[in-house]
């Protein structure tokens, strides 16, 4: 079996490791970042940091389980799992203490033939309201960019919630809902796993954001909109920092589970007003298998972003907009990416003026 394991982490390692009058003075230090720390505090977590290393280094599965949460739910999930390839995500939080568990646990991996990163989540941390609610609108829509690729690549994936703060693992099975196969979850002192499958759980009517569809889109790709703009929304969808409105947590994760659905029935108007379609390029698009139609919508948001100059709107995560060499294709001028890999697909414009005319989509030259 195929499968992505993203595994939540907590600080439970150096919990089980450093000495017991010392673990209060850890948890008033959990939700700082380094720059906050003074240089005996980051003394003290290189204490623990070296003595954590220590005894993992000399420890196997079984002793593992017993010093980590989230190594024991893992754990538990790779001894059913064998034989396989799994590509493990470690999520940590943005402090000091997320960087140096992060840093013990990949590296405890690595030693034993895993294929793992840490992706540190800049602002989840659980001391600020107005930063962690934007760390985990962040977190949604990072991951649900990124899972459908792991899915078309025929992965299974998982979310290893057994470790990890409260806070940010009830957001997880939220989104998870959506974005997982299944949620693991195991008692720190057990030794059998809790699966909670993907569920068909809808947070609100499907008929709702089709009909707001357009504004959904330009808040989920980073457009700034006016209040007026989003009057029409229920409010636990939009989160409100100042005078911007973004999409909530609880909105990237509804929207992070009916994109694929509002992508697949027809090629979607495009976000910004500098793009225009040409008559060829519809035609086409609308005799698209439903899953490349999912792919080019989302390519034609990314660069509406881009073209729009909108906060977050570089030319990232595939897109791939460029000039192309010579003139190959005429009358257009540049190509981006919808597709990549074996039977990819490119798609074709030209400039007029200010606005950029998607001319067709096909094989890549």
């Amino acid at each position: 079996m195929k499968a992505f394991v993203l595994t939540a982490c907590g600080i439970s390692l150096l919990q089980n490791i450093i000495p017991g009058e010392q673990r209060s003075r850890l948890n008033a230090l959990a939700n700082r970042r380094t720059h906050e720390l003074s240089p005996e505090e980051r003394g003290l977590f290189e204490t623990w940091q070296d003595a954590a290393a220590q005894r993992l280094k000399e420890c196997e599965h079984s002793e593992a389980k017993k010093l980590s949460a989230e190594l024991n739910g893992l754990l538990t999930w790779l001894e059913e799992n064998k034989p396989g390839v799994h590509d493990h995500l470690l999520l940590v939080t943005d402090t000091h203490a997320g960087t140096v568990v992060g840093r013990l646990l990949q590296q405890w991996m690595r030693v034993r033939g895993m294929s793992v990163d840490v992706r540190k989540i800049t602002d989840l941390a659980t001391r600020d309201l107005e930063e962690f609610q934007t760390a985990l609108s962040d977190l949604a829509k990072t991951l649900s960019d990124e899972m459908p690729g792991w899915r078309a690549a025929d992965y299974r994936v998982i979310f290893n919630l057994t470790g990890g703060f409260k806070s940010i693992i009830g957001f997880l099975q939220t989104l998870g809902m959506a974005l997982a196969d299944e949620c693991l979850y195991i008692f720190e002192t057990g030794d059998q796993l809790l699966r909670v499958p993907r569920l068909p759980v809808r947070f609100a009517p499907e008929e709702s954001i089709a009909d707001h569809l357009s504004t959904i889109r330009r808040l989920a790709r980073g457009y700034r909109l006016p209040e007026e703009d989003c009057e029409h929304l229920p409010e636990t969808l939009l989160f409100r920092s100042g005078n911007e409105i973004t999409l909530s947590a609880w909105g990237e994760a509804l929207w992070a589970q009916l994109q694929e659905r509002m992508y697949e029935n027809a090629l979607l108007p495009p976000l910004s007003c500098n793009i225009r379609y040409s008559d060829r390029f519809v035609r086409q698009a609308s005799a698209l298998d439903p899953s490349l139609r999912v792919q080019l919508n989302r390519r034609i948001d990314q660069l509406s972003q881009l073209l729009d100059k909108c906060p977050g709107g570089a030319n990232l995560g595939g897109l791939n907009f460029h000039p192309l060499q010579g003139d190959p294709k005429p009358p257009s001028t540049h190509e981006f990416y919808v597709t990549s890999g074996g039977g990819a697909r490119r798609a074709f414009g030209h400039y007029e003026g200010n606005t950029f005319v998607i001319d067709s989509i096909s094989g890549h030259l």
